[in-house]
């Protein structure tokens, strides 16, 4: 486990469900491999699980191993809605209608233009 279930801790829990950390409310979430990311009822944008590629958005990694077992707030305090998450990747919309992408990116699926993984949201390019 890599904190995916943001209750604080990295047990396995197979039998019920559990309360995020911190009782936090979320008007939506997208579960990854191995991360999590959620739009909080005030808009803001948290994630939690392994930062290795990057996937939570906080600016860790990519490259470095932490488990964020508690919803952490996505760098650049941008509001997102919707959000939904790939294996070791989350996309997003901006209130504005502009995508952003973060985590891993080798087959280039964060859209701008590199194959970098990347810790932070980027804009995705325009056609």
């Amino acid at each position: 486990m890599t904190g995916q279930l943001a209750d604080g801790s990295s047990l396995q829990r197979r039998v019920r469900p559990v309360v995020v950390a911190d009782n936090r409310r979320f008007i939506g979430i997208s579960e990854g491999d191995d991360h999590g990311c959620g739009i909080l009822t005030g808009g803001a944008t948290s994630c939690w699980g392994s930062t290795f590629n990057g996937a939570v958005g906080d600016g860790t990694g990519p490259g470095t191993s932490i488990e964020q077992r508690v919803p952490v707030p996505v760098v650049n305090g941008t509001a997102f809605a919707p959000i939904n998450s790939g294996p070791l990747h989350t996309c997003a919309l901006n209130p504005g209608g502009h995508a952003y992408c973060w985590g891993w990116n080798a087959g280039g699926q964060l859209g701008d233009g590199t194959t970098q993984d990347r810790s932070v949201p980027v804009a995705v390019l325009a056609p």
